[in-house]
């Protein structure tokens, strides 16, 4: 069964932000009957799946099976996450969440900021009112080959590829380090256009793009854990002068650093 190639289904979707008190364990996991794709895109903890134990970071990325036992353990405040539950079409009927050929469970996407843009917009046209039906689960099928593509991405022989994932690791343990693309080309043998085109193909955006997502993601794992003045967050991300820091946090995020804490802690 090739999975690229099914229609989906909409079961139900949503963002979610937790609280101190939440938990997902396998009481409520073997009762569902169809797949759970989950994104992090803020938080930390781990996960605990039939394959073993994960972290979770930003860009832990699970396709949960009905049926199974997964228990997630945060370590912050909240996780901030997407989850869709849906299934896979053939012949229209569901396939079953414990076929041998869906895709893998678990993985940490390298560009997960492009699969995170194409579920808000699954969320949002999921549950607008007089919309197409049909665009929601356009962009799920979208977001589920994007996924794809980075799993064959990652299970491949490309040194460059892996020299890329590698990298991106490195940049998000210690987004505040002073990355230099000019650097990190020459590391990898390559001159720096043809570095900012083989980080493209991989990450789904630029290098410098990627270094300042990672920093405002530290920024907000900060925000919401600490209660570091905003300069000082400013400076452990890597951003430095808070004013600076300010601008692109509100660019990013869609409102003060200041006011993400105080929505974050409540």
């Amino acid at each position: 069964m090739d999975a690229d190639a099914l229609p989906v289904r909409i079961n139900c979707c949503g963002w979610f932000k937790t609280d101190r008190f939440w938990r997902l364990g396998a009481e409520r996991t073997r009762s569902w009957t169809d797949l759970d794709l989950w994104l992090l895109a803020e938080g930390a903890g781990t996960v605990v799946t039939p394959e073993g134990t994960h972290a979770l970071r930003p860009g832990t990325c699970l396709i949960m099976r009905g049926g199974e036992a997964y228990e997630f353990r945060p370590a912050s405040r909240s996780l901030s996450h997407y989850f869709v539950h849906f299934d896979y079409l053939r012949d229209g009927r569901a396939v079953p969440p414990d076929h041998p050929d869906l895709p893998p469970r678990h993985r940490r996407l390298v560009g997960y900021r492009l699969v995170a843009d194409l579920l808000e917009r699954v969320v949002a046209d999921h549950h607008r009112v007089g919309g197409d039906p049909q665009r929601a689960p356009r962009w799920l099928a979208t977001a589920l080959l994007e996924i794809a593509r980075q799993d064959r991405g990652s299970a491949s022989g490309d040194p460059r590829q892996h020299s890329i994932d590698e990298l991106c690791e490195r940049i998000r343990d210690d987004p505040a380090a002073l990355w230099r693309s000019d650097r990190l080309a020459a590391a990898l043998g390559v001159g720096a256009d043809r570095f900012a085109r083989i980080f493209r193909q991989r990450a789904g955006c630029s290098p410098r793009d990627f270094i300042t997502r990672a920093r405002i993601d530290l920024a907000c794992n900060l925000l919401c854990a600490t209660s570091l003045p905003i300069a000082a967050v400013a400076e452990r991300s890597g951003f430095g002068d808070p004013h600076f820091f300010s601008r692109h946090f509100a660019r990013h995020c869609g409102r003060s650093p200041l006011a993400y804490r105080r929505e974050a802690q409540g």
